[in-house]
């Protein structure tokens, strides 16, 4: 090795000797050559392999992959690496390792292209019919198409977002324009009319009644249908003999859904009719669902519950000897919806209109129902306490909101203890969210005392008939 070579150098050569001494200076160059490679190289090599085993092959190009196992096959193989190996082989790895990231594959969009072609497919022509298309198209525009192999969650989260932005998109609903307009004009009081018409108004109020109004723009028809239902029953009315002229004037006109000042005063004398505005009391009180409507404002209205759909009137009149007639309120649409309400006497003519605000989004919920469970729901009381079995750890929950459109979301409903708090958050497009909780109180194990008595016998109690017993106490769970 190079120890004996060093030391069979003789310092004593002469000049004449050089023969000699060249020939020490092969020996000491030859064994420095053939030294082992030390540890601390072999383990700085084992930590760069050990890295790169730790990387995902299938991100990287199979070739330069091949490459870089070949090289270290040929590393891992030679057990006799001398420093000159070790300096060839190891900057050949180094290298290729170290550019391992320049050999990236790009990331797999083929589920994303897919889920894009649905959405051009099936959505992309109908945006217009849906409140937050605009949601799905921000995602889109914000796709990144350069992202690589080690980025693939990233192109997956896109994926997921998309589907869930499609998943939560909500149809415009259907416009209900002309069907509140059409309501607005039906009579409150229908009592004076044949037994015929009777009939059809009270059949389109059953109808009306029941009709749908949480309905979307491609059930459009639906609404535009019932508005020529109520028109045909309006001019069925309009030409019954028993109709009055204020019933028929307000079929006739025209409907301001603009809210306006409300307080007209048509006077008839010597068949001139003159138009101000009401100035001398004649409303006492107006209640919409025994709500008191507030009379000082400039306009009339009131607002009403997501929930509520029928708007019921009732006035107070102060001259006892004036009358009055009611007409709309038998369906209220979301938003805005108008009455009538006309007062006569002394000759004149008082038509009052009436706004009444329906909400047009609610994050109440409508109902909650546990699986074997019993829970006393109200839509305004957001905190609940239930019992459950000490083996249950999950809510079997049934929930539905008011507002189909609103979104459900509840936590903490796993892995349930005694004391978890379950949260219901309810939210929609234009209403604050709002949290129910339910708070669980789980059965506690019971314990048991056991008692077990076991015989003892002994030589003395063998003899003389006594019998010894010994008693064990313990407590176990059930």
């Amino acid at each position: 090795g190079l120890q004996s070579a060093l030391n069979a150098v003789d310092s004593t050569k002469k000049a004449n000797e050089q023969e000699t001494i060249d020939q020490m200076a092969n020996n000491v160059n030859s064994a420095n050559s053939n030294l082992n490679t030390t540890p601390q190289v072999r383990s700085a090599v084992d930590n760069m392999i050990a890295v790169y085993s730790s990387k995902n092959k299938d991100w990287y190009e199979e070739n330069y992959i091949t490459q870089i196992d070949a090289k270290i096959a040929e590393y891992s193989i030679d057990n006799d690496l001398t420093k000159v190996s070790v300096r060839s082989k190891v900057s050949d790895l180094d290298n290729l390792i170290m550019n391992l990231n320049d050999h990236l594959l790009d990331a797999d969009y083929t589920e994303l292209n897919n889920t894009l072609e649905t959405i051009n497919n099936n959505y992309e022509p109908y945006k217009d019919q849906y409140e937050n298309y605009n949601e799905v198209e921000e995602i889109i525009n914000n796709i990144n198409y350069n992202y690589k192999k080690s980025d693939q969650d990233k192109v997956d989260k896109i994926v997921e977002d998309l589907k869930d932005a499609v998943f939560n998109l909500v149809k415009k609903s259907a416009d209900y324009t002309e069907f509140s307009k059409m309501v607005s004009k039906i009579p409150t009081d229908y009592s004076m009319y044949n037994k015929s018409v009777k009939s059809e108004i009270e059949k389109l109020l059953k109808e009306i009644e029941e009709f749908p109004m949480d309905l979307t723009i491609t059930e459009q028809y639906k609404v535009d249908a019932m508005v020529q239902k109520i028109q045909s029953v309006l001019d069925l009315i309009k030409n019954s003999s028993s109709a009055s002229d204020e019933t028929k004037e307000v079929i006739n006109s025209d409907v301001p859904m603009e809210k306006t000042k409300s307080r007209i005063k048509k006077s008839t004398s010597d068949n001139n009719i003159s138009i101000t505005k009401v100035e001398e009391k004649i409303l006492k009180y107006i209640k919409v669902n025994n709500k008191k409507v507030d009379l000082s404002a400039d306009i009339l209205s009131i607002d009403v519950d997501y929930a509520i759909d029928k708007a019921n009137v009732n006035i107070g009149l102060y001259n006892p000897g004036y009358t009055y007639k009611v007409f709309g309120g038998q369906k209220l649409v979301h938003g805005s919806n108008l009455i009538r309400i006309i007062v006569t006497g002394n000759g004149n003519k008082y038509e009052y209109l009436l706004y009444v605000n329906r909400k047009e989004s609610s994050t109440l919920l409508k109902t909650v129902k546990i699986k074997n469970n019993s829970i006393k729901f109200i839509s305004n009381k957001y905190n609940y306490v239930v019992k459950i079995g000490r083996n249950v750890n999950k809510l079997d929950l049934n929930i539905i909101p008011e507002d189909k459109n609103a979104k459900v979301k509840i936590i903490g409903n796993d892995d349930l203890k005694n004391g978890s708090v379950i949260k219901i958050k309810v939210s929609s497009l234009d209403a604050k969210d709002k949290i129910y909780t339910i708070t669980v109180k789980k059965e506690q194990p019971l314990w048991v005392t056991i008692i077990t008595i076991t015989t003892v016998t002994t030589f003395v109690g063998s003899m003389f008939g006594i019998g010894l017993y010994r008693f064990k106490i313990s407590k176990t769970r059930i």
